[in-house]
């Protein structure tokens, strides 16, 4: 991260989301957490106190202050719209969580103001930030693993188990349930690790305890590559990410340090030589391993790339990725599966809208 001065960051939502966004400001140099806002008064007072930051119970407060630049918008998503609105017009750069809007109508409207304003904002797909899947990407473009069939992916947490849990993860009508939830992360990285739109979707649920706590969305790229998502808001922790291709496959484990595999065409996954790699390779991640306890593991770690990421576009002057426009075309790939799932069949992306 490259900045001309320290940066003040006030973080509007203190629920789920903040403990991930919240450890990453305060560990970054060139960032100064200013200011928090949230609901809940006994919660948003008890950070404020922790951390001796100006407690706003309404998040215009934070939006007036100069010595604010970056916002974060931690809140649930039927409440981004409002308040990504407002902040641009203050004249804030900011980081939205995911997904961005629960409409295609309301996206649209970010996406039009934000570029008319000269604000930067970066969408917290995290995934983009995470050091094996910016090494599965760098395999992909230079054409290491040859043509890609398949790519897929495997989520799951047990966090929606929890009576404590957020109510709003537990409606797909505002922005909840695994399609939408989790699914989003990985619709915006079949695109990114594929440079490829996504061309259409199907896609089954299952919903005892809530809609869509677990789901598997497939589909097909503009490319022709062949695309899964099997994700879980009540199963135990997993983080999988793997690419097929003509000449090689590439597996990543999210939640590893040294959870990068490839393996060539043509080989035995048992094969003894297998084994010594991966001995080799979890020697090698050890440094990386080193630097990501200290961050709260791997997966934590990419929200300090998040958030230097941004601070970086606002000192270079250039439009941080994944951008609103990427944040659109993951939330019209959930829609479309939402409602592949509801029809029991096939759906366009170009349709959802």
């Amino acid at each position: 991260m490259r900045t001309g001065r320290t940066l003040g960051v006030g973080l509007i939502g203190l629920g789920y989301a903040s403990g991930f966004h919240l450890p990453a400001v305060l560990g970054l140099p060139g960032l100064r957490l200013v200011g928090v806002s949230d609901r809940d008064p006994a919660r948003l007072a008890a950070v404020a106190r922790r951390h001796s930051v100006v407690a706003a119970p309404d998040y215009r407060t934070l939006l007036e202050r100069p010595d604010i630049d970056l916002v974060g918008i931690l809140t649930p998503p039927a409440s981004h719209l409002e308040i990504a609105l407002d902040a641009i017009a203050a004249g804030k750069h900011l980081v939205v969580e995911k997904p961005i809007a629960t409409t295609l109508d309301e996206a649209d409207r970010l996406v039009a103001a934000a570029e008319r304003g000269d604000s930067k904002v970066c969408v917290a797909y995290v995934l983009r930030f995470v050091r094996q899947v910016r090494t599965m990407r760098a395999l992909l473009a230079e054409g290491a693993l040859g043509e890609i069939e398949i790519l897929r992916c495997l989520a799951s947490t047990p966090e929606m188990l929890s009576p404590t849990a957020p109510g709003h993860r537990r409606d797909r009508m505002q922005g909840g349930g695994s399609v939408i939830e989790l699914g989003v992360h990985h619709y915006d990285l079949w695109s990114h690790l594929l440079g490829s739109a996504v061309a259409e979707v199907n896609a089954v649920g299952r919903s005892v305890r809530f809609h869509d706590q677990s789901s598997v969305v497939s589909g097909r790229m503009a490319c022709g590559t062949l695309v899964t998502t099997c994700t879980s808001l009540c199963g135990a922790d997993q983080y999988q990410v793997e690419a097929i291709g003509s000449r090689a496959r590439a597996s990543a484990s999210l939640l590893r340090y040294d959870g990068l595999e490839v393996v060539r065409a043509g080989s035995g996954a048992g094969l003894g030589l297998l084994r010594v790699s991966g001995l080799a390779r979890w020697v090698r991640g050890l440094p990386h391993a080193v630097r990501a306890s200290r961050h709260g593991g791997t997966f934590r770690e990419s929200f300090r790339g998040l958030w230097a990421h941004l601070a970086d576009a606002v000192a270079r002057d250039f439009q941080p990725e994944p951008g609103l426009r990427a944040g659109r075309a993951s939330l019209a790939v959930a829609i479309a599966a939402s409602r592949a799932g509801a029809v029991g069949g096939t759906v366009r992306v170009a349709d959802a809208g």
